[in-house]
């Protein structure tokens, strides 16, 4: 069974890829998204990630994600990105402040 593509999504492959990398693209989207869900607290930190991106054109900081949230610790925010990165959500720089790119954009 495969996951049905978002009508936005398929608007931006028609516009942006090339006709003959179309499906591929198409395919991988699929594959993203059926071998790689996230929890209900994953989905609500990348939709923070998606509103502040969209709003201010950049990432929030740790401690904007931490005091959105709740969480005590930095390090909870870590692990978060960390999770939403290795499930291929986001990319992150190293040694750069602010620098979540969101993958499914």
């Amino acid at each position: 069974m495969t996951t049905p593509v978002e009508p936005w999504f398929l608007a931006l492959v028609q516009k942006y890829v090339p006709e003959e990398k179309q499906n591929a693209c198409i395919v991988e989207y699929q594959r993203v998204r059926t071998k790689r869900p996230l929890t209900p607290r994953q989905w609500e930190v990348l939709e923070y990630l998606r509103n502040t991106i969209g709003t201010q054109g950049f990432a929030p900081s740790f401690e904007e994600i931490a005091q959105r949230f709740g969480f005590r610790s930095l390090s909870t925010v870590a692990e978060h990105l960390s999770n939403l990165e290795a499930k291929n959500w986001i990319r992150r720089s190293l040694n750069e402040k602010r620098a979540i790119t969101l993958m499914e954009e």
